[in-house]
């Protein structure tokens, strides 16, 4: 007798038992996810702690809206919670039946990008029930699954219920939490549902955090952006903010503009403000926003990040083939300080290989893969106007930077960064050394500046090492100035020089090395310098760091206090920030 015939019996028992609880496990799951039902079960506010939420601030506050408010913006950080209860606050005294509520999913992967919970919340003042009826027609078209333990531990949502029992006690929740990469078809149907099932007397909210884990100055020059880009409803720049959730911007936005509720007001809040401490090294900043019915008051601006000198041969092309993360010291806590900008651009310090071009007596010739160190850290633009990149053919050069993605910067043409709702040009301009008579030059950038209200001059000029421009740069600078550059970034010394203001303009005359191999004390400290362009002025952030072992690294806040305060020359006092040292503002009156 075979085995088979032996066991025949218990084998088809197992199988059987197999297939049933396989069953058993596809209907229950499809219940959870299709059904609503009743229980005992609640999820719990982040806190029962009263005091935690800091509603007792809003005791004798007069201010709140005599117009409707639709949807907003709020925080899910309890550092604010001043902030979050002036927030509910404030239309507090409108009829309000229903909240969606969309977050972040921070913490865990899932195989759906949308989740919710049929679970209602206990907080410590009072209870929030689930709008069961809505979330049904959320499940039965698929836009949302219910995940009642993912969305128990979502703070996004917990840290909020308590303000919705207190300021809107008879609304309904409809909580949301979605992944960083919702795909947009998804976010477009959930704004497009939203549009067709809510009432007048529903309010949808982004709970969403902005800039995390940097220096403050970062987090100012990161919300700059994230605020123009909301005001304005500039909808396809919102995944390149540096938010915790871009997807809830997207929902909320995408819904308010088909509701034509597009006046946005708001007010800004960071850790460092709270704290009164503006040299801390762990920043998280807060946006607070309420929509009206109105037209869209867009603020237009673009935000660009400059960095200097960029080896990535000779020696660096040895740092690069063993390995080493060259960007581990400068991209910040998760990236931040990499994300953020409508660019961010190097000048590249040496010629680009290729096949008619294999030596080169520097040794800073560059080979082409290693580009994709830039590229993989979003860096879009390179300078090329350099005294190394002729040394091969250029028009091939400049393909081999095209394969990688990289835009390049050349003296040929303007290149246009777009921002929202504006544009700015950017010139590359080669004077090294700087020519006695630059008419040339200058006459180049008096044409450029006919197509554009703002141009950036992106310069090579000057003597190497020396650590002060030369007379001739100087002149140089203030005509190109005269006839329309607002902003000039310099490079090519390897050192820093100082920043001035000409004319209403702002001159870095040297931003001095980013990667390099050099041994020179001098040549191991750089400054990044990031650019805000808005109608009403001209921002320059600076963020000084050094090298450790050919490894740029950010300087703490008290050192790069010191770096600024002896980078200005003297005309410049007027324009720092009361705030930092290492902002400069210029208006544009």
């Amino acid at each position: 007798m075979s085995w088979y015939s032996e066991y025949k019996i218990q084998l088809g028992v197992i199988t059987l038992s197999i297939i049933i609880a396989i069953l058993v496990l596809v209907s229950d799951n499809e219940l959870q996810a299709t059904k609503i039902i009743d229980s005992d079960v609640f999820h719990s506010s982040y806190s029962n702690n009263k005091t935690l939420y800091g509603v007792n601030s809003t005791k004798n506050l007069k201010q709140k809206f005599s117009d409707k408010v639709y949807g907003g913006i709020v925080s899910h950080h309890l550092l604010s919670n001043i902030d979050i209860a002036k927030f509910f606050y404030e239309f507090s005294d409108q009829d309000v039946d229903r909240v969606i509520l969309i977050g972040p999913n921070h913490f865990y992967p899932t195989t759906f990008p949308a989740l919710s919970t049929n679970l209602n919340y206990k907080t410590p003042f009072g209870e929030v029930v689930v709008d069961s009826v809505y979330l049904e027609k959320l499940i039965s078209q698929k836009l949302v699954q219910v995940d009642n333990t993912t969305v128990d531990t979502e703070h996004s949502i917990s840290s909020l219920v308590p303000y919705i029992a207190k300021y809107l006690p008879e609304a309904k929740l409809v909580p949301i939490i979605l992944i960083r990469n919702a795909p947009d078809k998804l976010l477009g149907s959930l704004s497009e549902f939203l549009k067709e099932n809510n009432t007048e007397n529903t309010v949808v909210i982004a709970s969403v955090d902005f800039s995390h884990h940097l220096f403050s100055n970062t987090s100012r020059l990161h919300d700059l952006r994230s605020i123009s880009a909301i005001k304005s409803f500039d909808i396809k720049s919102l995944s390149e903010l540096e938010v915790d959730s871009p997807q809830s911007l997207n929902v909320l936005l995408r819904y308010l503009m088909s509701i034509d509720v597009q006046d946005i007001s708001l007010w800004q809040q960071n850790a460092a403000v709270i704290f009164d401490e503006h040299d801390i090294e762990d920043v998280t900043s807060y946006v607070f926003a309420h929509a009206r019915k109105g037209d869209i008051r867009p603020e237009e601006s673009v935000s660009v990040m400059f960095f200097g000198d960029t080896m990535l041969g000779r020696g660096v092309e040895e740092v690069i083939s063993d390995g080493t993360d060259l960007f581990a010291g400068i991209r910040g806590p998760e990236g931040n300080f990499l994300r953020g900008y409508d660019a961010i651009a190097v000048n590249l310090e040496g010629a680009i290989a290729s096949d008619s071009c294999t030596l080169n007596e520097d040794g800073l010739l560059i080979q082409p893969e290693n580009l994709n160190v830039l590229t993989k850290e979003k860096i879009s633009h390179a300078g090329i106007a350099n005294n190394h990149f002729g040394r091969c053919n250029e028009e091939t050069a400049l393909s081999k930077v095209a394969e990688v993605n990289l835009k390049s910067f050349s003296s040929n043409e303007v290149s246009t960064i777009q921002g929202t709702g504006m544009d700015v040009g950017v010139i590359s301009v080669y004077a090294a050394p700087v020519p006695n008579d630059f008419s040339e030059i200058v006459e180049k950038v008096k044409t450029a500046s006919k197509d554009y209200d703002n141009l950036i001059v992106n310069v090579h000029w000057g003597v190497e090492y020396n650590t002060e421009p030369t007379s001739l740069q100087k002149e140089l600078a203030h005509a190109m100035v005269d006839v329309g550059a607002n902003i000039i970034i310099g490079h090519h010394p390897h050192v820093v020089q100082p920043v001035e203001v000409y004319n209403g303009s702002i001159i870095a005359y040297s931003l001095g090395n980013f990667i390099s191999d050099q041994g020179g004390e001098l040549t191991k400290s750089g400054i990044a310098a990031g650019v805000f362009l808005e109608k009403e002025s001209s921002k320059l952030f600076i963020f000084p760091f050094e090298q450790i072992d050919g490894i740029p690294v950010h300087l703490t806040q008290e050192d790069s206090r010191k770096v600024c305060e002896n980078l200005y020359n003297t005309n410049i006092q007027d324009y720092i920030s009361d705030q930092h040292p290492c902002v400069i503002e210029v208006s544009n009156d």
